[in-house]
């Protein structure tokens, strides 16, 4: 366990997981992840720390600090891990049926940061060489939540081991563009597919604004926000909305959205998910958009699924609702619909837009803590 007063850096670099190869391929694709993210800081002097969240961590396997394989010395990065114990884990609900809690290790990573800035991702994440020199050079405001689209790439790219050519391949081999507006597959015929762009958000509207909250896999604020919204909200044993939710409660607290520039990207390494309604998006989509422009094609697909649902609903007397494995298998889950129910009660003030107490992130669990790497700086 490491201690002692330590210097302030600039960035922390947040994720979360466990040592049980969860998911298709996930230690390789987390050794991806950590691996990039720890050369990208080195190379651009960005004074950081990587923190990796170890949640309930399995008895019978290496921890991921011990797992993982990390550079010998750095100067500009630092790593850290958080362990977070199966004692704690069990005092959620639905812990017996999932052994993840993903808000809470976050959390617990937010809690404990030291940068001015903390950005939190899932560990399957890559940011292009692009997006790293904009934060360090163009530099990060207190009053921005900063997002960018989600490109997810062919699985292949986890198994180059050189950034650079890792990259190339990302950009060369992009397979579907999470966009505001909606998912957008992406077809070779096209040159230039539609990317989100920055708003004007009026603080002073009554609708709720048009956020980007598709695929939250790039939150980065300053520290001062995050702990103003006592981070991502605890829930359930598991949300997939919380992440979603993040985007509504920064804007309610007068952090504004900024959408990166490109070619500020972040990739994806490809998977499946139960969820993925396949026959929509591997048939009609790729339908829609290989024959109108991507704004007309989402229009058109959004307008068909709301058809479909209607002519289910009042016409067949069925729910046209896609399955939730969550739900078949017991485990209780936030829906979209319960999330726009808490963005309006935020928005007419019925309750607090920090959603957790001031307990959040496990504050009074003595967790362990130790450095993988210390950086020059710290010393």
């Amino acid at each position: 366990m490491d201690g002692g007063e330590l210097s302030v850096p600039y960035l922390s670099f947040i994720t979360s997981s466990r040592n049980d190869d969860h998911g298709e391929n996930m230690f390789v694709r987390m050794q991806a992840t950590v691996s990039s993210a720890i050369t990208q800081m080195e190379r651009n002097k960005l004074k950081s720390e990587v923190i990796l969240v170890d949640y309930n961590p399995p008895p019978d396997r290496p921890l991921l600090k011990d797992a993982l394989a990390f550079p010998r010395k750095t100067s500009h990065c630092s790593v850290r891990s958080i362990i977070v114990p199966n004692s704690v884990h069990r005092q959620y609900p639905d812990s017996g049926k999932l052994n993840f809690n993903g808000s809470v290790a976050q959390n617990v990573g937010i809690r404990r940061a030291r940068g001015r800035f903390i950005v939190c991702t899932p560990v399957d994440i890559l940011f292009s060489n692009e997006l790293v020199r904009f934060v360090v050079e163009q530099g990060l405001r207190e009053d921005r939540l900063y997002r960018a689209d989600r490109l997810d790439v062919a699985k292949e790219a986890v198994e180059i081991q050189d950034l650079d050519e890792r990259l190339r391949f990302c950009s060369e081999n992009v397979i579907r563009i999470y966009s505001r507006d909606g998912t957008i597959p992406v077809l070779r015929r096209k040159k230039h597919h539609f990317r989100s762009q920055n708003l004007n958000l009026d603080m002073g509207n009554k609708k709720i604004p048009r956020l980007h909250f598709n695929a939250s896999d790039l939150l980065l604020m300053s520290k001062t926000a995050w702990h103003s919204m006592h981070g991502f909200p605890e829930m359930d044993c598991i949300s997939l909305a919380s992440d979603s939710l993040i985007n509504f409660m920064a804007y309610f607290i007068g952090v504004r959205e900024e959408i990166l520039p490109e070619p500020c990207r972040i990739y994806h390494v490809d998977h499946d998910y139960p969820w993925r309604d396949k026959v929509t998006e591997h048939v009609l989509s790729k339908i829609l958009f290989y024959c109108f422009h991507d704004k007309i094609a989402l229009r058109m697909r959004r307008s068909l699924v709301l058809a479909k649902r209607c002519f289910m609903k009042h016409i067949l007397r069925k729910d046209s609702a896609r399955k939730c494995p969550l739900k078949e298998c017991g485990i209780s889950n936030v829906n979209m619909s319960k999330l726009w129910q808490i963005v309006f009660e935020m928005k007419e003030g019925k309750r607090p837009v920090a959603y957790n107490d001031a307990a959040w992130g496990l504050r009074d669990e003595n967790l362990e803590q130790y450095f993988v790497v210390k950086a020059a700086w710290e010393s």
